[in-house]
C-alpha cells in the first residue's frame, strides 16, 4: 500500500526536525508523533483493509444486540466466539458502552496498539526512524490492520512487557501475559520471552539453536497438531500450507540474525546485555517459525519475539562509526521503501488503502 511509503516519508520529514538523537525528551516527541500518525492511519480504515476488519465488524454488530450478561451464554448469537477470547470481547463491549460506533472502536484500538508501539520502539531502539521503518515495511500490513485480538495481545506481553522482561521483573511480565491471554491464546507463546534474559548467548548456544530448528522445522507437523488439540487454537493444522510471506520473512530475518551475530564483539560494554537479549529473542522467533514450514498460520507464534528486529537491526548498524550510521540510517529507510514497492506486492498481493467514509 502505498501510504505506507507517505507515512514512512513523514516520518523521515520529522526525524529531520526533531533531530530525536540529540535529546531523550525529542526521541519521546518522535516517537509519539509517529504512534499517532500510525494510529490514525489503522483507525481510520475502512473494512476493506486488512483481511478480518469486515468480520470484526459483523461481531461488533451483533455484540450490540446482546447485554453485558447475556453475552457470555452459550446459546447467545455467537456466544461461544465471546468466551474464546473473554478479553478482547469484554473490551468491544465495554466500548459499545461507552457509545463507541464501530469505527470508534476501531480508531481506539489502533491508537492502543500504535502507542504501546511508540514504548516499544522508545526503550528497545537507539534509532526510532529505522525502527519505525522497518515496522512500517515488515508488520504493518498485519498488525493493526489485520488480527486485532493478536495486536492488542502483542502490545500486552512484547510492546510493554519487553522492558520488564529485560530488567527481570517477573511478576508484572506474568501479569500481562496472563491478561493477553484474554484477548488471544498465542500470547501463551511469550512466556518464554519473561527468562530469556537468563539464557548466555555462546557458541554452544548458537549451535543448539540451529539443531532445534532443523527439528521443529521436521516434525512441526505433529506438534502443531498436538499444540492445538490442547489449546484449541481452531483449524486444521494438519494441512499443510505454507504462504510465500512466510518463506520470504524467515529468509530475511535468518540473515538480520546472522549480521547481528557478526556485529556482536563490536558492542559497547553498556550496550551488550540488551543487545544479547534481542539477539536470543529473534533466535527464539526463528524456532517457533520453523513450525510455519508445515502451516503458515503457525507463524502467529513467532510474532512475539521477530517484532524485536525493529531494536536489533539498528543497534547492530549502531556498532559502524558515527558518519556510517548517518548514511545507513537513510539507506535503510530506502530500503523499506523500496520493500514496500517492489517486494510486498509479490508477498502479500496487491491491495489499496480506503478511509472509511469512501468504502
Amino acid at each position: 500500500m502505498l501510504i505506507n511509503v507517505f507515512n514512512i516519508g513523514l516520518m523521515c520529514f520529522w526525524y529531520a526536525l526533531l533531530k530525536p538523537s540529540r535529546s531523550d525528551s525529542a526521541k519521546r516527541l518522535f516517537c509519539i508523533i509517529c504512534a499517532v500518525q500510525m494510529g490514525l492511519i489503522a483507525g481510520l480504515r475502512a473494512d476493506s483493509v486488512g483481511e478480518d476488519t469486515s468480520t470484526y465488524h459483523h461481531y461488533y454488530d451483533v455484540l450490540w444486540l446482546l447485554s453485558l450478561e447475556d453475552m457470555w451464554s452459550p446459546v447467545a448469537p455467537l456466544g461461544g466466539l465471546y468466551q474464546s477470547s473473554p478479553g478482547f470481547y469484554l473490551l468491544m463491549k465495554l466500548c459499545q458502552l461507552c457509545g463507541l460506533s464501530w469505527q470508534g472502536f476501531v480508531f481506539f484500538e489502533s491508537m492502543l496498539f500504535c502507542l504501546a508501539l511508540a514504548y516499544f520502539v522508545y526503550h528497545c531502539c537507539e534509532d526510532p526512524l529505522m525502527g519505525f521503518s522497518l515496522y512500517t515495511a515488515i508488520f504493518f500490513s498485519f498488525m493493526p490492520l489485520s488480527a486485532m485480538k493478536q495486536s492488542l495481545a502483542i502490545a500486552l506481553t512484547l510492546f510493554v512487557g519487553y522492558k520488564f522482561a529485560r530488567d527481570r521483573r517477573y511478576v508484572v511480565f506474568l501479569l500481562l501475559v496472563a491478561i493477553a491471554t484474554t484477548m488471544h491464546k498465542s500470547a501463551l507463546f511469550a512466556l518464554p520471552l519473561g527468562f530469556l534474559s537468563n539464557v548466555p548467548l555462546n557458541r554452544k548456544v548458537i549451535a543448539a539453536s540451529v539443531v532445534v530448528w532443523m527439528l521443529l522445522a521436521l516434525f512441526s507437523r505433529p506438534i502443531l497438531v498436538a499444540v492445538n488439540s490442547v489449546l484449541a487454537f481452531g483449524g486444521d493444522y494438519s494441512v499443510s500450507y505454507v504462504g510465500s510471506r512466510t518463506l520470504v520473512y524467515l529468509l530475511g530475518l535468518g540473515c538480520i540474525w546472522i549480521f547481528a551475530l557478526s556485529r556482536y564483539r563490536y558492542v559497547e560494554e553498556g550496550k551488550l546485555d540488551e543487545y544479547k537479549f534481542q539477539v536470543i529473542m529473534l533466535m527464539v522467533g526463528l524456532m517457533c517459525g520453523a513450525l510455519s514450514m508445515a502451516n503458515s498460520n503457525a507463524f502467529r507464534a513467532a510474532y512475539y519475539y521477530i517484532i524485536v528486529v525493529v531494536g536489533l537491526l539498528p543497534a547492530a548498524i549502531g556498532t559502524y562509526k558515527k558518519g556510517s550510521r548517518f548514511l545507513m540510517t537513510y539507506d535503510m529507510t530506502a530500503a523499506c521503501i523500496l520493500f514496500i514497492v517492489t517486494v510486498q506486492p509479490l508477498v502479500l498481493g496487491t491491495s489499496s488503502y480506503h478511509f472509511f467514509w469512501n468504502q
